[in-house]
């Protein structure tokens, strides 16, 4: 028990991996908490919310100020197939880094996602799969972190598809707080 931050998220799941016969982690970074089943050597899933496997691993390597628990015993909640640790650990590493080299300081979690419906049927015929999919879900006004959520492709792939179809104004975001 205690904060990430001597070790790394990355460290901590790698050293545990290779040294121990299997345990549960239980990341906290206000308000959300993580769990990241390891054993022999493997993953036998990670879980975000509601988000799981590689995506859910990849949000969790970005937290800076996280805690976590170590439990010597395998959550049963927990149920994805077992991927090797440093296969996992290497492909959500590389999702991050991705990640970084987008622009999306604009584009904050929270915000609603609102569909201009006459843009959307001529951009249509030109849409990429996840800009189609965005556009259906943001046909219900929902934030960014749902369509990224719901969204089962990379974050690496949504954000740049968000920024096109904003930048064609065939969505726009609005502030539910405003």
């Amino acid at each position: 028990k205690g904060p990430v931050e001597d070790f790394g998220i990355d460290g901590l799941i790698r050293m545990f991996a290779a040294f121990s016969s299997g345990g549960t982690w239980r990341f906290f970074q206000e308000p959300e908490e993580a769990t990241a089943v390891v054993a022999k050597n493997q993953v036998r899933g990670v879980k975000l919310g509601r988000v799981g496997g590689e995506k859910a691993l990849a949000r969790l390597l970005q937290w800076k100020d996280a805690s976590f628990e170590f439990e010597p015993r395998i959550d049963p909640s927990v149920k994805e197939p077992p991927i090797a640790v440093d296969t996992l650990l290497d492909a959500a590493l590389e999702e991050v880094k991705r990640l970084r080299q987008l622009d999306i300081a604009d584009l904050p979690l929270d915000l609603e996602i609102v569909v201009d419906s006459f843009e959307a049927e001529v951009a249509r015929h030109h849409c990429s799969t996840a800009e189609e999919s965005i556009i259906a879900l943001a046909a219900v006004k929902l934030t960014i972190r749902k369509i990224l959520d719901i969204t089962p492709e990379s974050d690496s792939r949504i954000y740049p598809a968000l920024l096109s179809l904003r930048h064609h104004k065939v969505l726009r975001t609005i502030d539910p707080k405003a």
